[in-house]
């Protein structure tokens, strides 16, 4: 993906830099957080190629959590979900912009009564010029919203105008 990435933001010379720092790192090591470290500091903490992997970290899905939590006080709590569709990262290269989106899917804590599961998912779209060094606009949005068939109709009603029928969007 690092590879990729590079070959999408770096001029060639810097490509086969990166290519070359990858190589030298220890396959058997896990200490992932470390691994970075090393890396951002060995090709530049504010190369393209960083910039894009600094805006996939989990710390910016904190960033559209907050904001779901704050901004919908009425909203019942929620966890992730723990399977593939639970959190995607998407980054998007055209001539003139790149965009990364983080699609996340929440859903009804485990402990919520049967008559109160349901789900929704959010995107948090962010756009960057072309060389990732400004960010021009960043957007919140609910995108999807289900209810389990035996959803309580107070309990959806409530959720579903809090999430604007699943098309919410937070600035």
């Amino acid at each position: 993906m690092i590879i990729d990435l590079a070959s999408r933001t770096e001029s060639v010379e810097r490509q086969n830099f990166i290519k070359a720092e990858l190589n030298k790192i220890d396959k058997h090591t896990t200490d992932y957080q470390y691994i970075m470290e090393i890396f951002f500091k060995t090709i530049g903490e504010d190369c393209p190629t960083a910039r894009i992997l600094k805006s996939i970290t989990q710390n910016i899905i904190f960033t559209g959590i907050y904001a779901i939590k704050t901004k919908i006080p009425d909203l019942p709590m929620t966890r992730d979900v723990p399977t593939r569709e639970g959190w995607t990262i998407l980054v998007t290269f055209t001539r003139n912009i790149v965009t990364v989106v983080h699609r996340r899917r929440e859903q009804s804590l485990a402990t919520a009564p049967e008559d109160e599961k349901y789900w929704f998912q959010w995107d948090l779209r962010m756009v960057f010029d072309r060389e990732i060094k400004a960010l021009q606009s960043c957007g919140l949005r609910i995108t999807e919203l289900e209810f389990d068939e035996k959803m309580n109709p107070k309990k959806k009603d409530s959720i579903q105008k809090s999430l604007s029928f699943g098309s919410l969007i937070i600035v």
